[in-house]
């Protein structure tokens, strides 16, 4: 599951792109019924990788220029 969600924020997808998908992802992680992933952890993990992302994402743009 973990790489899957690597491989899809390694595409370059805009903002939009990402919300749309994210609450796709949340439903996978929810089919799963991990007792691990309470709501909480689940967020905060997802916000961290969008960040991570986001980061990454603006360095690559800036770097071209």
């Amino acid at each position: 599951m973990r790489r899957k969600f690597y491989l899809f924020f390694t595409l370059k997808l805009s903002e939009s792109e990402i919300k749309k998908r994210v609450p796709m992802f949340f439903l996978l992680l929810q089919k799963r019924q991990d007792r691990f992933w309470n709501q909480n952890l689940k967020s905060l993990w997802v916000q961290r990788h969008i960040l991570l992302y986001k980061n990454l994402f603006f360095f690559q743009t800036s770097e071209k220029q």
